[in-house]
């Protein structure tokens, strides 16, 4: 507390400033870290909860889609324990293959988007009908 009370206390020098911005800084970036993961959270659970109500088990095929995955690149040692020779290593996150479904159950008509693996996507023509697999992943819906 004694430092946290001396860094506030006026006056200011230049590093105490950059020290509060950056205390400032960091509170902010923490605030909205735990705001997207707290809005990321609740919208798993609707979507969880809408799909385990309704339940649907087919759907007309409105469109497919593909996500290209990312590419980073990260450096490490050429010889492990050595950082005198650094080697840029490329990684690539895989594709993401998604299908969109018209659903009608007993009590709703909403559009369906499923994450599907790479061996379903354009198995089917657009506007057939088709059977959801157990493997498909729910990732949004759409009321009708």
């Amino acid at each position: 507390m004694d430092i946290l009370s001396e860094l506030f206390r006026p006056p200011y020098d230049m590093i105490q400033i950059l020290t509060i911005i950056l205390i400032a800084l960091f509170g902010l970036y923490t605030c909205a870290v735990v705001v997207f993961s707290l809005r990321r959270y609740l919208m798993n659970q609707k979507i969880r909860r809408f799909f385990s109500a309704h339940k649907p088990t087919s759907g007309v095929i409105t469109k497919y889609e593909a996500v290209d995955g990312d590419t980073y690149v990260s450096v490490s040692a050429a010889v492990p324990g050595q950082l005198a020779l650094l080697v840029p290593r490329i990684h690539r996150t895989p594709d993401q293959y998604v299908v969109v479904l018209e659903c009608h159950t007993a009590n709703a008509h909403f559009y369906a988007e499923y994450q599907i693996p790479r061996s379903d996507y354009k198995e089917q023509n657009v506007g057939e009908t088709i059977q959801i697999k157990d493997s498909w992943e729910p990732v949004g819906f759409e009321s009708i």
